[in-house]
């Protein structure tokens, strides 16, 4: 289905929403803000919630960067657009893979090749549209 569709997962978007706003929470941190959000951010920084720790596994795994910035004494500020491009690739390589390689789809396989909306669904949105 992603492939007709042409989009990837929502988790792949939502990352980069979830990194951007981790960034400003940094931000408001090194500023020394006092702001609520601050607060609580260092709270669960500190207690090491499961949303900080998949921050620093995103980060590892499709920004080094950031690690090395960190690991150089600097917060952990991941790139979100590098993640979410890096993410985007990953996800356009699994799904490349997994349609290749499984038999069942050699028909699927026949009549398509890449990774796009395909022009029946812009035909079944506009007829949709209509009614």
């Amino acid at each position: 289905m992603w492939g007709d569709t042409g989009r990837y997962p929502l988790v792949i978007k939502l990352s980069k929403l979830m990194l951007d706003y981790y960034n400003r929470l940094v931000i408001l941190d090194s500023r020394d803000s006092d702001q609520l959000v601050r607060h609580a951010f260092v709270e669960q920084t500190n207690m090491k919630l499961t949303w900080f720790q998949s921050i620093k596994t995103l980060s590892s795994k499709f920004d080094k960067e950031a690690i090395r910035r960190q690991n150089a004494g600097s917060m952990l500020t991941p790139n979100s657009l590098l993640i979410r491009t890096r993410l985007e690739n990953w996800f356009l390589q699994s799904w490349e893979t997994a349609r290749t390689k499984n038999r069942k789809l050699s028909f699927y396989n026949n009549v398509k090749d890449t990774f796009g909306l395909e022009p029946y669904l812009i035909k079944y949105t506009s007829w949709s549209k209509a009614n």
